[in-house]
């Protein structure tokens, strides 16, 4: 009997070639693409959880709020660690890391740039389990001015990872002895590091006020420990913050890099809501691929129901014919899996590409990979079979043989309703990717309340040419196209500026609680070389003591100390661990200006000017406009004079756009799979159209013989369809708000969704939908009349 069914189902898909090719293509289409995204969500999800003890693993980060605003920061100060370890026997070790410990990497005569390299206490190995392949982690970082490679890097640097072993390297001129090399870091991390430095002797581990570190703990098993940080705060924290408005929080480390975005993270996190709704586009695809194969199935049912009422008379039973047409259904899908899985191996190259991710099929086991094939075949095939399967095994044999009709009438509205899911869900993606793209567009044309467009910028990273600053500006500012040279240091745009607490004075003599507020050391031209407007006051000038007195806040800063006129006011700050207050004058208040990326709301800022040279290693150029290109080389003929190695140079917002990155990734994913989406819907909506015509043969020869136009007949196929995408569209509209709204909530500036995007994508869809079945119309309207009345 299956041997039968096999022959029989065999010979239909080789006799239907058209409709096979469109529920083979459509089917094939939609597990691709809910593949790619599946292994996408599936590599996303795995973050953090290689570490052995990453059950046990938590982050400290800090919160402070107060009436006006709230800051939410990844980080902490440094004696924190020391401190919770101390209190709390529910924590079995602790470990930080600072990320500003890369530099210019010098081993012989040879010089590279590597960035990823971070501070580190040395009980890193105790509370990570980072494998060294050479080197003792008990005392790998545990003298000062040592350091441990990654694997790759120590083939970079060395040629062999063994023979780095006790080799020295300099680093922004100190000497570091290598004393361990270990595997690199999987992927699927947010510590992103190139190697692993001993915490410096210089750095001054009692400063609570500087928040810039980062702090991880390792807890006993079976230990809680958020609930009693309570306690904490007014112990080390009294008399340096307000307390009542400062909190610490946990995060499990497995949960930071779909649920954390705070302020100084160290890198982009990817989003909880992202992998939500590109599980339901993988959902919705590969119902869409499954809806053409009912629809075209339910469609060609009445021309089957003789064939039914046949069968029943000779003596199969519902049970028998649901076998056939499941066995149709599944043969069909797993045909379509066969083909999924080798264009995986074509499509994924390029879905990396896309995503900026480097998955591959090789990683996941083959067991786990057979069992999600197999599944997918039993779920779509019976997703796909067992509807039209049920509805034509139930019907009896006279009525199969007698009522044909009525059935082609119930199976059309299912079609309809079938139909206007597929194109709500088209809409809906189409809408949403629009939005995407139109906050992509904002915010890379926003004005960020500095000169973006003629300002160039780029990091030194030698040592040597810092104590030289003066000169190369000097030099820098020669040429006539250049306006302006600034330094600053840290370069805006990059998310990782310092951050500490002020206090202000009022308008009653007394001081305000501590305000978190962004640190930028500058010099003297920063201001003028981004054109940045000064609102009250004055800029620095080295001649009046600002170098030690004078401090300059931005307007957010102004609001948060609540006082008519900040300026003269005295801002105070702690400088050390006993606790000494340092004394600023403001000087003057500057318009608000974006230091961070668009996701982050503006916060206080203060600027001060550098006590030294060595902390301006970011320099601002600001260049004729129409002499981009002239300026960039001039820059690296210059810069040359002063080090040997290139130079980086870029455009300032491009610090800005880094940070767009994962976003634009997840535009382009999703406008990709909307593609895929609205072809799956018309390659099922073009086998409808191709059968409308076919059982409308006669009726359209008739029409032609009586005067029908091309257009007319046109016309009369597509109006119904174009009926049921107006019925989409507005089921649509409230969804796609919703799914716009919802993704535009990761960015604290962002676009408005305006009544005529709706419009657009509806008309949009309807043009998609006119087209696909236009082809098949006016194909059908041109046939000769008279060997159309001859058919049937």
């Amino acid at each position: 009997m299956w041997k039968q069914y096999l022959s029989i189902t065999w010979r239909k898909l080789r006799i239907q070639r058209l409709y096979s090719i469109v529920n083979l293509a459509g089917l094939t289409i939609g597990l691709v693409a809910c593949w790619c995204i599946c292994l996408y969500i599936y590599d996303e999800l795995k973050y953090d959880k290689f570490y052995p003890k990453a059950d046990r693993i938590f982050r400290l980060v800090s919160h402070q709020s107060w009436p006006k605003g709230a800051l939410h920061l990844a980080t902490t100060s440094a004696p924190f660690a020391g401190a919770i370890m101390q209190d709390y026997p529910e924590v079995e070790n602790t470990t930080r890391f600072s990320t500003e410990g890369g530099g210019i990497v010098k081993v012989d005569e040879n010089q590279v740039p590597i960035d990823g390299i971070y501070f580190t206490d040395s009980s890193v190995f105790k509370v990570f389990d980072y494998p060294l392949l050479y080197g003792n982690p008990a005392t790998a970082l545990s003298r000062p001015n040592t350091i441990v490679l990654t694997e790759s890097l120590a083939v970079q640097l060395f040629g062999n990872a063994g023979h780095a072993i006790d080799q020295t390297l300099q680093i922004d001129e100190q000497e570091l002895t290598v004393t361990g090399v270990m595997k690199d870091i999987p992927e699927q991390s947010h510590l992103k590091f190139k190697a692993l430095r001993s915490w410096p002797v210089t750095n001054d581990p009692n400063s609570w006020l500087y928040f810039d570190i980062y702090t991880y703990l390792l807890l006993h098993e079976g230990s809680h420990l958020e609930n009693q940080l309570s306690s904490f705060y007014p112990k080390y924290l009294a008399g340096k913050m307000e307390v009542n408005s400062f909190r610490f929080e946990l995060q499990p480390i497995t949960s930071i890099h779909l649920n954390s975005h705070l302020d100084y993270e160290l890198s982009a996190n990817g989003n909880f809501k992202t992998i939500y709704i590109f599980s339901f586009i993988a959902f919705l695809i590969l119902i869409i691929a499954c809806i053409n194969y009912i629809n075209i199935s339910t469609a060609k049912a009445g021309v089957r129901m003789k064939e039914i009422g046949v069968r029943k008379s000779l003596g199969s039973g519902s049970l028998q014919l649901t076998q056939m047409f499941l066995l149709e259904s599944f043969m069909v899908t797993t045909f379509a899996a066969l083909l999924a899985i080798a264009s995986l191996y074509f499509v994924l190259p390029s879905f990396n590409q896309l995503t900026g991710k480097n998955i591959r099929l090789d990683d996941i086991a083959t067991n786990k990979l057979a069992l999600a094939v197999l599944g997918f075949i039993v779920v779509v095939g019976a997703t796909a079979g067992i509807f039209p399967a049920l509805l034509l095994a139930k019907t009896k044999a006279i009525r199969a043989l007698q009522e044909i009709s009525k059935f082609k009438s119930y199976s059309s509205y299912t079609r309809k309703s079938l139909v206007v899911f597929q194109f709500s869900t088209a809409i809906i993606l189409i809408t949403i990717s629009a939005i995407v793209a139109l906050q992509m567009r904002y915010v890379n044309k926003t004005n960020l309340g500095f000169n973006k467009e003629s300002s160039l910028v780029f990091h030194i990273q030698s040592m040597q040419v810092r104590k030289n600053i003066d000169a190369l500006k000097t030099e820098l500012a020669k040429a006539s196209f250049i306006k302006s040279v600034a330094a600053s240091s840290n370069a805006i745009g990059t998310n990782f500026l310092g951050s500490m607490g002020y206090s202000g004075q009022l308008d009653d003599g007394s001081y305000s609680p501590n305000i978190i507020a962004n640190d930028l050391y500058v010099d003297e031209n920063f201001l003028q070389t981004l054109d940045i407007q000064l609102l009250k006051g004055r800029n620095f000038d080295l001649q009046s003591g600002d170098l030690e007195h004078g401090i300059i806040i931005n307007e957010t800063f102004a609001k948060k100390l609540g006082i008519k006129d900040p300026v003269g006011k005295i801002i105070r700050y702690q400088t050390d661990s006993k606790g000494t207050l340092t004394q600023r004058q403001i000087t003057g208040v500057i318009k608000d200006f974006h230091v961070y990326s668009l996701q982050h709301s503006i916060i206080p800022l203060a600027l001060k000017l550098p006590m030294s040279r060595e902390m301006e290693d970011n320099i601002f150029v600001k260049f004729e406009a129409g002499h981009a290109t002239e300026a960039i080389d001039y820059i690296k003929s210059v810069y040359k004079k002063f080090d040997s190695y290139p130079l980086d140079v870029h455009f300032v917002n491009e610090n800005f756009a880094a940070h767009y990155k994962k976003e634009q990734q997840q535009g382009s994913v999703l406008l990709t799979f909307t593609f895929l989406a609205v072809f799956i819907a018309c390659l099922g909506l073009f086998g409808l159209a191709a059968f409308m015509a076919e059982q409308r043969t006669k009726e359209i020869g008739v029409r032609k013989v009586l005067g029908a136009t091309t257009y007319q007949i046109v016309w009369m196929m597509s109006i119904d369809f174009l009926k049921l995408v107006l019925i989409a569209a507005l089921i649509a509209i409230p969804l796609a708000w919703w799914g716009g709204f919802s993704w535009l909530l990761n960015f604290a500036y962002h676009v408005k969704i305006h009544w005529w995007l709706f419009v657009l994508s509806g008309f949009l869809a309807g043009i998609i939908a006119f087209v696909t079945i236009g082809f098949q119309a006016v194909k059908s309207a041109k046939a000769n009349p008279a060997k159309s009345l001859r058919t049937q």
